[in-house]
């Protein structure tokens, strides 16, 4: 059973959200914002920290930076509830390490399914090893939205920063584009899904030679691969599949 905690939110919505996690069948611990309870909690070694984030100050966003920047602890993923809706507000949960952000009112199977999500992501290494990604010659800092290229520092925006490292987080993986716009920008999908061929484009031109590890699949959408590029009738195969 997987232990999950939370942090912040009013009492009420606490206890019906403890209440509903409880009944998908999670161990879940409540903590105030009060840093004491929250260290205190943490050594129940939950799997899994959704902080809501308080109208009333920046408390759940210095909590996910007070658990990022806590090297002695082991990196869980981090989920922030908000009311805030607005793209700086959730670039800056992220930027503070947040692993997801989900804007109120949301459905509980929405939440569950994110969950769920993050703890495959935990189960599998991604997180634990996402500190500092090498790939050849291109290194990436995803904690920091820090990318450097034969040890030079490319300038990607926070968007084209997100594609990557969603591509370098899950390589091989096939993204439709429906699905790297609901990675990338949550629920926000601006002006339709060919909005992320020109940030796709923008990404490979930067990226230079490993930008063409960037491989567009057709019909289908992108995926980042990080070894040989498999043979094409043996991949329209295991796409048909």
């Amino acid at each position: 059973m997987s232990k999950i905690l939370l942090v912040g939110g009013d009492a009420e919505s606490q206890n019906l959200l403890q209440h509903n996690l409880t009944q998908a069948d999670y161990d879940v611990i409540v903590a105030t914002e009060d840093k004491a309870a929250i260290a205190h909690a943490l050594g129940d070694e939950p799997d899994l920290a959704v902080i809501t984030l308080s109208l009333s100050g920046p408390a759940g966003l210095e909590i996910c930076r007070t658990l990022r920047v806590d090297a002695s602890r082991p990196r869980i993923p981090l989920i922030v509830l908000s009311d805030w809706d607005d793209p700086s507000d959730k670039v800056m949960a992220f930027y503070l390490g947040a692993d997801d952000y989900v804007v109120k009112p949301f459905s509980l199977r929405e939440l569950i399914a994110r969950i769920e999500a993050r703890l495959r992501d935990k189960k599998q290494g991604v997180l634990a090893n996402s500190a500092h990604i090498c790939l050849g010659d291109l290194e990436i800092w995803p904690d920091q939205y820090y990318v450097a290229l034969k040890g030079n520092p490319i300038k990607l925006t926070v968007m084209e920063f997100n594609l990557m490292k969603t591509f370098v987080l899950h390589p091989n993986k096939v993204y439709t584009r429906e699905l790297l716009l609901q990675e990338v920008w949550g629920d926000d999908l601006y002006d339709g899904s060919r909005k992320i061929d020109v940030y796709i484009n923008k990404l490979r031109q930067k990226l230079q030679k490993i930008g063409n590890n960037i491989e567009t699949i057709r019909g289908v959408g992108y995926r980042f691969t990080t070894g040989p590029r498999p043979h094409a009738g043996r991949e329209k195969m295991q796409l048909l599949k």
